[in-house]
C-alpha cells in the first residue's frame, strides 16, 4: 500500500503543477475534490475516510477526519474549525468544516500543494 501512497503523492505534485491547483499570494493548493479523486482512484475502498463532529455550538463547529485502512489502522487525520458567523458558514458551517477537515486529512496523507492549509482556509485568513 505504500506504493500506492507514493504514486498518489506523486500525482498530486503532477496537479499542483498544472492548472488544477489555486494560486494564492505565490503558494499552490490543490482543491480538495482534486485530493478526494486520487484518494479514490489511488485506495478505492482499501482506505476509508471518517469524519466526526467534535464540537458543535451556535458560535463554532470543529471537526476531525480521519483516513484508515481496512484493519482500522489510522492513516492520518485532519482537524478544521469553522466560525458560523461569517460567509458561507452562516448556511453551511458543517459542509464547510466537513471540507476543510477532509482537506487536511488528505494533505497530512501527503497530498496537497505547496502548502497544508486548504484553499477555504486561506481565503478565510486573507
Amino acid at each position: 500500500m505504500q506504493e500506492n501512497i507514493l504514486k498518489a503523492i506523486e500525482q498530486a505534485e503532477q496537479l499542483t503543477k498544472g492548472t488544477a491547483s489555486i494560486n494564492l499570494k505565490g503558494k499552490k493548493y490543490l482543491m480538495v475534490k482534486d485530493r478526494i479523486n486520487i484518494f479514490r482512484k489511488m485506495f478505492g475502498f482499501d482506505y476509508g475516510m471518517t469524519t466526526e463532529i467534535l464540537v458543535n455550538t451556535p458560535e463554532r463547529i470543529v471537526m476531525k477526519a480521519t483516513i484508515t485502512n481496512k484493519d482500522g489502522f489510522v492513516i492520518a487525520n485532519g482537524h478544521a474549525e469553522e466560525v458560523r458567523n461569517s460567509g458561507v458558514n452562516i448556511a453551511s458551517a458543517i459542509e464547510n468544516g466537513e471540507s476543510s477537515a477532509w482537506g487536511r486529512c488528505l494533505a497530512n496523507l501527503g497530498l496537497h500543494g505547496t502548502e497544508i492549509a486548504s484553499a477555504d482556509e486561506l481565503n478565510a485568513a486573507l
